[in-house]
Formats: C-alpha cells, structure tokens, sequence
C-alpha cells in the first residue's frame, strides 16, 4: 500500500513538473527576480535592525531568511493544514 501511495505521489508530482515547463511564463521573470532579490535583502536587514520592533519580531525575521533562502522544505506543501 505505502509503494502504491509513493508511485502515485511520484506519478502527481512528475505530471505537475511537466504542466509547469509546458504553461511557464514568457519573458523576463528570473530576471525581475534578480532585480528584486537586493531590496528584498536589504528590506529583511532594515526591519531587522529596527529598535521600534519588538525583540520577537526582530528573532522570527532572522529565523525566517533561512527558511526562505532554502530550496528544500522543512514542512512539505503536500500535507493538509500545515503544508
């Protein structure tokens, strides 16, 4: 049963890679994302070193620039609720 669930997770997964290289977008995109990448930084930074944010806020923005930076998901987007 579990080898069952695992072809078809793969199966899924393959047919949305494939859609995705199929209807992806025309243009520049990585080439805006490049451009947005530095403000991005240096927003993260500002609020970071922000002295009118709480201490907390300040501690879960520097925990979250990993977990965005990382290509691989702590948590994955498939399970239900906290995906």
């Amino acid at each position: 049963m579990l080898i069952g669930i695992g072809v078809g997770v793969l199966g899924a997964w393959l047919v949305l890679v494939i859609a995705l290289l199929l209807v992806r977008p025309k243009g520049a995109l990585l080439k805006e994302v490049v451009r947005l990448l530095p403000d991005l930084l240096r927003l993260l930074a500002r609020l970071v070193g922000d002295k009118s944010l709480s201490r907390g806020v300040r501690i879960r923005l520097v925990l979250l620039m990993p977990c965005l930076a990382s290509p691989i998901d702590l948590i994955p987007d498939f399970l239900p609720v906290i995906g």
